[in-house]
């Protein structure tokens, strides 16, 4: 079954960079080949999946080990037979995206706003996440500086570089005089004040 540009079986999903098991009570991730045959058979680059997920488990264990953001735990993670990169982690209760916490409302019996989907609920929904990112996360992630970026000396560029760039390759680069480098992940885009990034 094709949903939302992913092919799901079971408890297995697949993306263009990675694939992804789920049990209940973990994830397992596998990059895939740098040039497995995507859609229609042709070959597709896909640079950096393996550092990419390496990258990922360094991000957890360091961001676990140096802030009280939770994060899930890493089980494990290694280099299959076949040369391709795999993690595991715990599985993490009760995560909803944000879009779909709307779908009803969550408040309980005889204080719902509605019996269908629940714009209040999403908004409040939003309103928490972001007041958790502002608050708790992102003064924590700017507090792990470095003089170098790169996290254990990888830096991976960002996908739409790569997208326009095939082949680019960002060397770990020392900090210029007055430049202040903070912990950078690929997923979120903004920071509480402008800064030089440094990791995924």
């Amino acid at each position: 079954m094709v949903v939302s540009g992913y092919v799901e079986r079971e408890a297995e999903i697949v993306t263009a960079y990675q694939k992804y098991i789920t049990t209940k009570t973990a994830l397992h991730q596998a990059a895939v080949k740098p040039w497995q045959p995507g859609a229609g058979g042709a070959p597709v680059s896909r640079l950096y999946s393996n550092e990419r997920l390496l990258n990922h488990a360094a991000a957890l264990q360091f961001i676990s080990s140096k802030t009280t953001i939770p994060m899930p735990k890493l089980l494990g993670f290694g280099t299959n037979p076949d040369g391709t990169a795999w993690l595991e982690t715990e599985r993490t209760p009760g995560g909803l995206w944000l879009d779909v916490v709307r779908d009803r409302c969550r408040m309980p019996a005889g204080r719902r706003h509605t019996d269908g989907e629940c714009d209040e609920c999403g908004a409040i929904a939003r309103a928490n996440a972001a007041r958790f990112l502002t608050n708790e996360v992102i003064p924590q992630l700017n507090t792990l500086t470095s003089d170098t970026t790169g996290l254990d000396g990888v830096v991976i560029p960002p996908l739409w570089v790569m997208h326009h760039r095939p082949g680019t390759h960002w060397p770990p680069r020392k900090a210029r005089e007055g430049e202040r480098l903070v912990l950078w992940i690929g997923m979120m885009r903004g920071s509480s004040r402008p800064s030089s990034r440094c990791g995924r």
